[in-house]
């Protein structure tokens, strides 16, 4: 699976940046990513601890960051994710 980093950071960096629940779909579009790739970043970022997913039947799925992101500074969010990406 190839990942990219600048888009990850960035998708990282938006559910950071809110600290409400989002829809997995409003997360995807704004940064115009696709539907499969917004599902793998956040299956991703969840194996390292940093998004939680909500889903309730007959709802869409809603993810937010964990206070693991949240505490980080922006520039950590960066390291964490080439840190992984290069694995």
């Amino acid at each position: 699976m190839k990942l990219d980093p600048d888009l990850l950071t960035r998708y990282l960096h938006r559910l950071r940046n809110q600290s409400e629940w989002m829809t997995l779909n409003e997360v995807g579009e704004t940064l115009k990513m696709d539907r499969a790739t917004s599902r793998r970043y956040t299956k991703l970022a969840m194996e390292w601890g940093l998004v939680e997913r909500q889903q309730q039947e007959n709802q869409p799925t809603l993810v937010r960051a964990t206070e693991k992101l949240v505490e980080l500074d922006p520039s950590e969010v960066r390291s964490v994710v080439n840190t992984h990406c290069a694995k």
